[in-house]
């Protein structure tokens, strides 16, 4: 395992550093923090072993199933931009039209 700073995670001059790194570095002699690391690896040695299925590279051509996640992404955007612009094209008509009859009434 590399070796790296203990104390890591304190703030300098913290008092809790030295009695973590106490107990890390016991962990650590004690070899109990290798156990672990072993143990919640159990098939890292296979994943080391290369096998045949991994290393063949079947390049082939794009086809149109490749993009239809761009494409509905794509369609989406559009659909909620033209929405969009429609709903403030019909709040400014409504706005102007409501300040119109405004001024109407103003004027009467």
């Amino acid at each position: 395992m590399l070796s790296a700073p203990l104390g890591i995670f304190f703030p300098k001059n913290s008092t809790l550093k030295p009695m973590i790194d106490n107990i890390i570095r016991g962990l650590k002699e004690f070899g109990i923090i290798n156990h672990l690391y072993i143990s919640q690896m159990p098939n890292a040695s296979e994943c080391e072993n290369p096998t045949g299925d991994i290393l063949v590279n079947d390049l082939r051509p794009l086809e149109m199933g490749d993009f239809y996640g761009v494409f509905a992404l794509y369609a989406g955007g559009v659909l909620l931009a033209t929405f969009t612009i429609l709903l403030e094209l019909l709040l400014a008509y409504l706005a102007g039209k409501g300040h119109k009859m405004q001024m109407r009434r103003k004027q009467q």
